[in-house]
């Protein structure tokens, strides 16, 4: 569920800034303006709170470019790649071994899977040619 390390019990470390913070600035408000009641340092919590459970998108702004980067420094993204090329190409052999009917979804996805791992076998060549 979460993608962080908890810090404070079930909070991330940022949550717990955000609800550390809501609680000071609220306390703070109440101490310097007490003719605002409760009112506003409730409110201030409440934001705290929103603020520490609001969903944050996904940081990765291209995924394509991400996944070819790591595909360029990672061997074991290599690998994965290829493995699941012959997974799926194993099955479209067995599947017609056995004189099974052909799986378009099934050989779509195999030539999709091909045609990335050439995109990204020509990107890594690319990067790793010697500049003159």
């Amino acid at each position: 569920m979460y993608d962080q390390p908890l810090v404070f019990g079930p909070l991330t470390l940022a949550q717990t800034i955000y609800i550390a913070g809501s609680i000071g600035a609220a306390f703070l408000v109440h101490e310097n303006f007490p003719e605002l009641g409760f009112a506003a340092p409730l409110a201030l919590g409440l934001i705290g709170v929103a603020l520490a459970y609001k969903k944050r998108p996904n940081r990765i702004e291209h995924p394509a470019e991400y996944f070819k980067q790591k595909y360029a420094t990672d061997p074991e993204a290599r690998k994965l790649l290829a493995v699941k090329v012959a997974e799926v190409q194993s099955q479209i052999h067995e599947r017609k071994a056995r004189g099974m009917a052909p799986d378009s979804k099934l050989e779509e996805a195999a030539q999709s899977l091909e045609q990335l791992h050439k995109e990204l076998e020509s990107s890594v060549s690319e990067t790793e040619k010697p500049r003159s």
